[in-house]
C-alpha cells in the first residue's frame, strides 16, 4: 500500500508491506528522499476498540487515534501529533478539485475534547516553530499546542475557559 503523509511542514511517502509475521514501513523523506525501514511485528501488536498497543525499537506505546478526514492525531505518553494521510486517488482528487494542501494546514483544529485553558497568542502575533500556542485540558492532562511551522497569527477563534468539541477550530496561521 503506497500513502503520502503530511506533518510539521515534511512530506513523506509511506509504503507499507504485510507479510505473515510483520509490517515492512518504508518512509522517505520526499525532499530529501531520506529512507528510513521499519519492522513492526504482528505478534506486538493488538487493538482494543479505539485504542492501539505495540512494541516498536523494543519501547511499549500505547496510541489513540482520532481521524477526521485526512488528519490522523496520534496520541501517546501526554502528547499528540496530527499527520495528513493520502492515498495517490485522494492526492489526484484534491489536484482535480483545486484543494491547495500546502494552505490546508494553517487552520489548528482541537484534536480531542476539552476545555481551553490558556491561549499564549493573539491575532497579529509571529510564531516560531515550537512556540506554545495554548493548553487544552482534556482527559485530566493538559495537552501543549505548539507551532509546527514559523508564521503569524490570522484568527484566534476560542477563548479561555471556553469547551470545544474535536475538530473545533482554534487558531489560523499564515505561512511567513
Amino acid at each position: 500500500m503506497l500513502l503520502f503523509a503530511k506533518m510539521n511542514n515534511k512530506e513523506y511517502q509511506l509504503e507499507v508491506r504485510e507479510s505473515t509475521p510483520e509490517w515492512e514501513v518504508i518512509l522517505t523523506e520526499i525532499k530529501t528522499e531520506k529512507k528510513e525501514i521499519h519492522r513492526l511485528s504482528k505478534k506486538d501488536y493488538q487493538q482494543f476498540g479505539e485504542v492501539i498497543s505495540l512494541i516498536f525499537n523494543h519501547r511499549s506505546y500505547l496510541i489513540d487515534i482520532v481521524i477526521q478526514g485526512d488528519d490522523y492525531t496520534i496520541f501517546t505518553k501526554g502528547s499528540h501529533q496530527t499527520i495528513q494521510l493520502l492515498t495517490e486517488e485522494r492526492l489526484l482528487y484534491n489536484e482535480l478539485v483545486g484543494i491547495d494542501s500546502e494552505t490546508r494546514g494553517n487552520l489548528i483544529k482541537a484534536g480531542m475534547p476539552g476545555k481551553i485553558a490558556e491561549i499564549h497568542v493573539k491575532k497579529e502575533d509571529i510564531i516560531k516553530e515550537g512556540d506554545l500556542l495554548l493548553v487544552i485540558e482534556a482527559m485530566k492532562m493538559e495537552n501543549e499546542i505548539r507551532s509546527d511551522r514559523d508564521g503569524k497569527v490570522k484568527k484566534v477563534y476560542i477563548k479561555e475557559g471556553q469547551n470545544v468539541e474535536t475538530g473545533a477550530h482554534l487558531l489560523s496561521i499564515d505561512n511567513l
